[in-house]
């Protein structure tokens, strides 16, 4: 009986209870609000409980939220829509964005959506892509767009790149660029490769590729194309693979197959790349082939493999009997321009010169170009005028490796009359005073040049002039070492100038006549350098001689001014008069000297005799004794008495 009124007592509890939770939902406002929203809620539910301590402004926005999402048939959570209303995020702008993904992908979630607006993603752009892509069929799963995004990706993007991919029949997995570390212009430039290289049906799927055997040397090369992994790759490695894939298509266009090892490209430049394949390319077109390893190898020797195919090329052009080993053999060997080693050869043959492959080899020099010795040659056996032989072109090619520009100087100097020949050019060309060409310059060109130091010469009158004087010379081509140069020239013009200028009056003189004295000088000079020279066994040359010997032929002499020095003459005399002034005032000062002298001896001996000295009278005694002086200058004359 106790047991029935403890469960009657408890059934009434509960029942008081319901009663009193429904007559509180009944009147709860938000909660008719959610009910009539679709929202089942309850107030001990832990979103309502949230709910209930919002301030004012964010429950007005929950609901706002809420009837909004219902207006457009969009079920929404209480705890989405506190999330979303909450968060600062602009509710109409995620809603019309969800809607636009909605209308094609119902299975999209509010959730996802408000993931994105949280990103800070533009949330129209997103769902406008997100349509496309559903629309395409290229299934981009939500979590690699999220992610995308949330790096800072650009998803409409991605999407662009992978619509384009899919229409040229390209399978791309979006997630494992993404997941691999690729930002969105990694990512659209290897995929714009790998859709270019497709369409040049060089593209190769990761998976196919897989399946190829790779210890199989022929069948790996003879697959070798574009792979997803391979592009990846190449640019994690730092490679354009933008130029690789183009130079790849280039090769497949002119109907060149590459089989290049993957550490091969990895080790190759782009550029290098770029130029093996069109050094390959070139060979092709020309009905020629080179092994690929072969090119691999001289570009790490770091060879210039493009100088190696063009003279591959040229050879086959002139039926030159040359492979490509044979020129990398060449150029291993000697270091020289190997385009220049197949042109000597083909002159040789064709002008009979006698220099086959191996005398090329032996005379070829590092950084020199064997065709000029070659052309050298020539030159010498057609222009017999020069007396060259060709034993003197080969020592000095051996010496310098250049003789092309001497024998065309040689013959420029021998249509002048200059009188060099190719053993003085070769030694002016050997020279550290001289080069070839300012010899030449100095032999075509007169020059003009002052006269330097300038010598002061008096004139009659005893005034210093120092003439200020230029000549105009030309080199002597054969006597440019043997010759004496300018400074025996000068000395010798100043010797010239003297002797003209001391016969002058004065200064003024020598301005009126300047004319006449440069005209003087160089006919002194040149009538001495007509003498003919005079043997001197051993004995020291003469003047006559040193004309004979100077390096320069005297054009002009032209004494254009004059520096104006002192009067020597009248400083002269000045000093002779002063210095005879000095003497006489010498002598007067000796003399009184003496007589004063005398005075006090004669004092001194009338002391002795006991006299007393009459001063007066001595002294006049004494004065009358001097005789009259006479002091003279060459200006005027005094009489002392």
């Amino acid at each position: 009986m106790t047991l029935f009124i403890i469960v009657g007592i408890g059934v009434l509890v509960l029942l008081a209870a319901a009663y009193f939770f429904i007559a509180t939902s009944n009147n709860d406002p938000y909660i008719k609000f959610f009910k009539s929203m679709g929202i089942n809620t309850k107030p001990n539910n832990i979103a309502y409980q949230r709910f209930t301590k919002l301030e004012d402004d964010k429950k007005t926005a929950v609901e706002n939220l809420i009837r909004m999402a219902y207006s457009r048939n969009i079920y929404i959570d209480l705890d989405e829509a506190m999330t979303a209303a909450t968060k600062s995020i602009n509710y109409k702008k995620l809603l019309d964005s969800l809607q636009i993904i909605l209308n094609v992908d119902p299975d999209f979630t509010f959730s996802q959506m408000v993931s994105v607006a949280k990103s800070g993603y533009d949330m129209e752009k997103f769902a406008r892509s997100w349509a496309d892509q559903v629309n395409a069929g290229l299934d981009i799963n939500f979590r690699t767009a999220l992610s995308q995004i949330q790096k800072g990706g650009s998803f409409e993007r991605l999407v662009s790149v992978s619509l384009m991919a899919k229409r040229s029949g390209l399978e791309i997995k979006e997630e494992r660029f993404i997941e691999e570390g690729f930002n969105n212009e990694a990512i659209r430039i290897i995929v714009y490769a790998l859709i270019r290289s497709k369409n040049a049906c060089i593209y190769m799927s990761d998976e196919d590729s897989a399946k190829i055997d790779k210890s199989n040397i022929t069948e790996y090369w003879d697959t070798f194309k574009i792979t997803p992994r391979l592009l990846k790759d190449l640019y994690l490695a730092g490679k354009d693979v933008t130029r690789f894939t183009n130079a790849m298509i280039r090769a497949h266009d002119a109907g060149v197959r590459l089989n290049f090892a993957m550490v091969d490209i990895f080790s190759i430049s782009d550029d290098d790349f770029e130029t093996m394949v069109a050094n390959l390319i070139k060979i092709s077109g020309k009905g020629l082939a080179i092994d690929q390893e072969d090119l691999i190898r001289q570009n790490i020797s770091g060879n210039n493999i493009t100088k190696l195919v063009t003279a591959l090329i040229k050879a086959n052009e002139n039926g030159l009997n040359l492979d490509f080993s044979e020129i990398m053999k060449y150029y291993v060997q000697t270091g020289a321009d190997v385009v220049g080693f197949v042109e000597a050869l083909q002159i040789s043959q064709k002008e009979n010169l006698g220099y086959d492959k191996t005398a090329l080899i032996e005379k070829s020099k590092n950084s020199c170009n064997i065709k000029e010795l070659v052309q050298a040659v020539l030159i010498a056996k057609t222009h017999t005028e020069l007396n060259i032989d060709r034993l003197s072109i080969e020592q000095h090619y051996a010496k310098t490796g250049k003789v092309l520009n001497i024998i065309n100087i040689v013959n420029t100097a021998r249509s002048q009359n200059l009188g060099l020949d190719f053993k003085l050019a070769c030694q002016i060309e050997l020279s550290e005073k001289y080069t070839l060409q300012t010899a030449l310059d100095w032999a075509l060109n007169p020059q003009v040049v002052e006269v330097s130091p300038s010598l002061t010469i008096v004139t009659k009158s005893g005034v210093q002039v120092t003439p200020k004087i230029n000549i105009t010379v030309r080199g002597k081509m054969p006597l440019i070492f043997k010759g004496y140069g300018f400074d025996i020239l000068f000395k010798r013009i100043n010797e010239a100038a003297a002797s003209e200028i001391a016969l002058a009056e004065d200064h003024e003189d020598v301005l009126k006549t300047m004319s006449e004295i440069s005209h003087n000088i160089l006919k002194k000079i040149n009538a001495e350098e007509l003498k003919k020279e005079i043997k001197t066994g051993t004995n020291r040359a003469t003047e006559d001689q040193l004309n004979e010997y100077c390096a320069y032929q005297l054009l002009d002499v032209n004494l254009y001014d004059i520096e104006i020095g002192k009067n020597v003459k009248a400083e002269l005399e000045l000093r002779q008069a002063e210095i005879e002034s000095q003497i006489q005032k010498i002598k007067a000062e000796s003399d009184l000297v003496k007589a004063e002298a005398d005075l006090r001896i004669a004092m001194v001996e009338q002391y002795k005799t006991g006299q007393k000295p009459n001063f007066n009278e001595l002294h006049k005694d004494n004065l009358l004794k001097e005789k009259p002086k006479e002091i003279g200058t060459n200006y005027h004359k005094t009489n002392t008495k």
